[in-house]
C-alpha cells in the first residue's frame, strides 16, 4: 500500500507546481500589463536608435540619391535591424518582450512593421525626389 502514498505525493507535488506556475504567470502578466507604457517606451527608444544606426550606415546613401533600396537588400537590412534591436535591449528585456508578445515570431513581426513604416516614410528620400522633380521643371522652362 506504500505505492498509493507515493502516487498521492507525486500528484500533490505536480498539482502544486502547476498552481505555483499559474500564479507566477498571472502575477507576471498583470505586472507587464500594468507597466506596458514603460515597456513600450523602452522598446520604442531602442527601435529608434537601431533604425537611426541602420539608416545612417545602410540606407542614407540611397535616400540622398532619391533611389529606393531593392527588395533583396531591404530584406537583409531589416534582418540586421531586428538583430540590432535585440542586441540593444539585451537578453533579459528580450525575455520580457517575448513574454509580452507571446513568441519570437510576433515580436519580430512588430519590429519589422516599425522598420518598414519608418523606411516607407523616409523624408530624406522624398525631399531628394522632390528636388529632382523641381530641377527637371526648371530645366524645361
Amino acid at each position: 500500500m506504500w505505492w498509493i502514498n507515493v502516487i498521492i505525493g507525486v500528484s500533490f507535488c505536480l498539482a502544486m507546481i502547476f498552481i505555483f506556475r499559474w500564479i507566477y504567470y498571472d502575477i507576471k502578466r498583470n505586472y507587464v500589463t500594468k507597466n506596458f507604457v514603460d515597456y513600450r517606451v523602452t522598446l520604442e527608444y531602442n527601435m529608434e536608435r537601431a533604425f537611426d544606426l541602420i539608416y545612417k550606415d545602410r540606407i542614407l546613401v540611397y535616400s540622398l540619391d532619391a533611389v529606393k533600396v531593392n527588395e533583396e537588400d531591404i530584406d537583409k537590412i531589416s534582418k540586421e535591424y531586428v538583430q540590432l534591436v535585440q542586441k540593444l535591449i539585451g537578453p533579459s528585456l528580450q525575455k520580457e518582450f517575448l513574454f509580452l508578445y507571446g513568441n519570437i515570431e510576433t515580436f519580430t513581426f512588430n519590429l519589422l512593421e516599425y522598420f518598414n513604416l519608418r523606411y516607407e516614410n523616409d523624408e530624406i528620400r522624398k525631399d531628394s525626389m522632390d528636388s529632382l522633380m523641381d530641377g527637371d521643371d526648371t530645366e524645361d522652362k
